[in-house]
């Protein structure tokens, strides 16, 4: 694996306070580790497919119950909160159909601007909803 392998590795700074939601967080990082390591491997498309399958997945699922989460605490900024989960998903389901139709969309740039986004999500968006929590 290249020196790239670390850039997918979840890091404590990113902890929000809740451990339910640092633990999806967790879980989303080590999906998106695995992706990288599939395509650093070359392994196969269906391989690739099911672990892209499973971010979709597991993200919708994620933001639902952080979504739930907010709406039981009354957190003001569920609306725009919202907004930002329903934009990545829509993305990742265009990156998705697009590897479908034979694209070569996965590369190392997507998956970093999954991660930058995943993180800098983390870091002002969620963190609100830790400090709001607390």
């Amino acid at each position: 694996m290249d020196a790239n392998t670390n850039l997918f590795a979840w890091c404590q700074s990113f902890s929000i306070g809740d451990e339910f939601v640092d633990a999806q967080h967790k879980h989303l990082f080590s999906i998106l580790f695995r992706l990288h390591r599939s395509m650093d491997a070359g392994d196969s498309q269906e391989l690739i497919e099911g672990t892209l399958n499973e971010l979709i997945d597991y993200t919708q699922r994620h933001f639902r119950d952080e979504e739930a989460l907010m709406e039981r605490v009354g957190y003001p900024g569920l609306a725009e909160h919202k907004a930002q989960h329903d934009t990545l998903i829509e993305k990742v389901e265009d990156m998705m159909e697009e590897f479908m139709e034979g694209e070569p969309v996965l590369t190392i740039e997507v998956l970093i601007f999954l991660k930058e986004w995943l993180t800098t999500h983390i870091a002002q968006e969620d963190a609100r909803i830790g400090a709001f929590i607390a």
